[in-house]
């Protein structure tokens, strides 16, 4: 695959920042949070650029497919920005899968539109037992996943085993076209999952066989460095963690719980994100504007949550994750 010169992506770039200014900041979240009933809510959502003509979370989904569409348009090649679609196929598949074994749920109800196969096509995958129209990690992936889920009836597996599948398959995608920022892009992804499935695993008091087959490799952090931290115990792991990318707003003494670690994480991640966004060369600054969306929708629904369960709109302003504008 020949490799995209980064001067081809300057117009691109260009478009990207002249819609970057209706990305939300600190201050609208807040207002959402505190706005008072779901009908102001829902109009001041509109306000800030989402389409609630068919409800709230029909406009969260339409928010995050016209990102893509976007990316798609003005890119110079689309197919690469194919490893940050992939999360989205993985989950469709797994709904899919999870639906084929468990009666009453509606695939159509949980299908997005963000991946690479259509909503059809999913379905017809997973009830022929064909899944040539995905990419090759996860279609080898779904039978695997299908054949453990009959034997054990663990729906775990099949998330485990199909999210392992679609990291290879996303830094595939980087390496196909020799991008670096998509490929640092993945394998921050790649550790950051790493990390929390290490924590993870230790806190379920499981062992490093099954860390080793609920991990990927490809980070910038060893997988044998973190397999060993399991073995370890929690202290190690956290020395570990505190040495990479995602240390920095970790406490000195320890992990706190899964959650606040998962958020100090993510904030890490969009730190990382944001060094992408002011470059006018090569991919970066449509992968900033990708994760910028996503981000965004991610916290408007964790504001929807807080708001449902009762919280305060201090409490729930404390959960969201950092905005990348």
């Amino acid at each position: 695959m020949k490799k995209i010169r980064e001067t081809e992506y300057v117009y691109a770039a260009a478009r990207v920042h002249s819609v970057d200014g209706a990305l939300m900041g600190r201050d609208k979240y807040i207002r959402l949070a505190a706005a008072p009933g779901d009908e102001a809510f829902s109009r001041m959502l509109g306000e800030f650029g989402y389409d609630v003509s068919e409800g709230v979370f029909p406009s969260l989904d339409k928010k995050t497919e016209g990102a893509y569409a976007f990316i798609s348009e003005i890119a110079p090649e689309k197919k690469l920005f194919y490893a940050l679609r992939y999360p989205y196929d993985c989950n469709n598949l797994k709904a899919a899968i999870k639906c084929e074994f468990v009666r009453g749920f509606d695939f159509s109800a949980l299908y997005s539109p963000c991946g690479t196969v259509g909503e059809k096509k999913v379905a017809d995958a997973v009830h022929n037992r064909d899944f040539s129209v995905f990419p090759i990690n996860m279609a080898n992936a779904a039978t695997e996943a299908i054949n453990e889920y009959s034997e054990t009836s663990d729906p775990q597996l099949i998330d485990l085993i199909l999210d392992c599948a679609c990291l290879a398959d996303m830094l595939s995608v980087a390496r196909e076209y020799k991008d670096e920022v998509v490929s640092d892009y993945v394998k921050n992804r790649i550790d950051i999952t790493n990390l929390l499935t290490a924590l993870r695993v230790i806190r379920m008091g499981k062992d490093c066989k099954f860390f080793d087959s609920a991990s990927s490799d490809g980070g910038y952090i060893k997988k044998k460095a973190l397999s060993d931290a399991v073995s370890q115990g929690e202290e190690e792991l956290f020395t570990v963690a505190k040495k990479s990318a995602f240390g920095k707003g970790l406490p000195q003494d320890g992990f706190l719980s899964f959650s606040e670690t998962e958020h100090i994480f993510d904030g890490a991640f969009a730190e990382i994100c944001e060094k992408y966004k002011h470059s006018v060369f090569g991919s970066a600054s449509l992968v900033w504007y990708l994760c910028a969306i996503e981000n965004e929708v991610k916290n408007i629904r964790i504001i929807i949550a807080g708001r449902a369960s009762g919280q305060s709109a201090e409490k729930i302003i404390e959960r969201i994750r950092e905005s990348y504008v």
